[in-house]
């Protein structure tokens, strides 16, 4: 077992205002459902040097250096059982130095879309689907059929005073990791940005981040360019209509120009990565997503995850077993795992997923069946 991100990187995730809550080595760790299961709760008054030395990080380096599975990574053991690739065996190092080389950030939920298997912590944008659904009554409906996702309203972090950002401005550091929200929609990361090329910074700087895609203006990808390298993760779960279905209110014409502008301008990219969020609305769709990405105009890696939680109305397992056993065949390990694991853990209930997908569209206007594919509209319908 090797796992490098408690020796080497702290997250800036989680925030109530302008105070962080709780800090720990990987985004994995903050699920709103587990609390802080690091027990940090004094972060907001720390500086990321001091979180990294903290009891709790030493600790857990402790664990791992005696081969220990810590119950603080729950995730990835988690994964583990149901036989998925766990996200630890994915880090891009050789050993790493025992010092603090990398933040992983988020400075707010601010985003421009309302992805439909996201949530209000992660995109204020979808606090307009939350109001709508409790100004008709549905909040409990909702919060039910999501697992808890729509639980409650949440307002815009806001971190300009905090220690942590302020340290952030004033210590380059190795490796800057970053998401959202979408991070591009939120000056604060523009500003941090324009403060390490400023600076003379950026040139030493790798930058990795976690995008939507919809943003690459010509400003943007010259900046970017201005980094030592850049390791892009971009969310596209699916193309044409089933794409502005699930990334409302995204127009998917309008991101393939983007992604293609990026790509053919940018100058110092390492490994590209197109994002999946496998779930009952692109299950169908994916092999002709998985040929746009083979026809980008340069290789990228398409990386495969679950939808979350598990036994929301749009998870797969809630599918015929039938459609899951006709999928066809795409060439990814991670992807066959998924699969696999669904049609393991198969339970058709075709209410739970059509009562999801039902009240995003009287939200949104929306009716599924001018969106997903033919196969699973026939089912909903039967």
């Amino acid at each position: 077992m090797v796992c490098s991100y408690p020796y080497k990187q702290i997250t800036l995730k989680d925030w109530d205002g302008d105070k962080l809550k709780w800090s720990h080595p990987c985004c994995n760790m903050s699920r709103p459902d587990w609390e802080d299961p690091m027990g940090m709760d004094n972060a907001h008054k720390l500086t990321p040097p001091e979180i990294f030395n903290s009891e709790q990080f030493k600790m857990l380096r402790s664990g791992f250096d005696q081969n220990r599975k810590h119950g603080f990574c729950k995730t990835c053991w988690d994964m583990e059982k149901r036989g998925i690739e766990p996200f630890y065996i994915h880090n891009d190092d050789t050993l790493p130095r025992g010092e603090l080389d990398v933040i992983d950030f988020t400075l707010s939920n601010k985003c421009n879309l309302a992805c439909r298997m996201c949530d209000p912590q992660t995109s204020h944008k979808l606090m307009l689907d939350w109001k709508f659904f409790k100004q008709q009554g549905l909040i409990n409906d909702i919060e039910k059929v999501t697992a808890g996702k729509f639980t409650e309203e949440l307002q815009i972090p806001n971190v300009k005073n905090s220690i942590q950002y302020k340290w952030l401005l004033n210590n380059p550091v190795k490796e800057l990791r970053f998401s959202g929200g979408e991070p591009f929609f939120d000056s604060l990361l523009i500003d941090l940005l324009d403060k390490y090329i400023k600076e003379g910074w950026a040139k030493d700087t790798i930058l990795a981040y976690h995008t939507n895609g919809t943003l690459f203006t010509d400003e943007l990808i010259d900046k970017l360019n201005q980094f030592k390298k850049q390791y892009p993760k971009i969310s596209v779960d699916s193309i044409e209509e089933g794409y502005d279905y699930i990334r409302h209110p995204a127009n998917f014409d309008d991101l393939d120009r983007s992604i293609r502008s990026f790509l053919y301008k940018s100058a110092n990219l390492g490994r590209v990565n197109i994002a999946v969020v496998i779930s009952a609305l692109n299950i169908l769709d994916l092999k002709s997503h998985w040929q746009w990405c083979c026809f980008l105009p340069r290789k990228v890696f398409v990386s495969y995850c679950e939808v979350y939680p598990d036994n929301r109305g749009i998870s797969p397992k809630w599918l015929p077993l039938k459609l899951l056993e006709d999928l066809p065949y795409i060439e990814s390990k991670k992807y066959a795992q998924i699969i696999s694991s669904y049609k393991t853990r198969n339970s058709e209930n075709k209410d739970l997923v059509k009562k999801e997908i039902e009240l995003f569209d009287k939200s949104r206007s929306q009716s599924y069946k001018n969106y997903l594919h033919p196969h699973l509209v026939s089912w909903l319908e039967s």
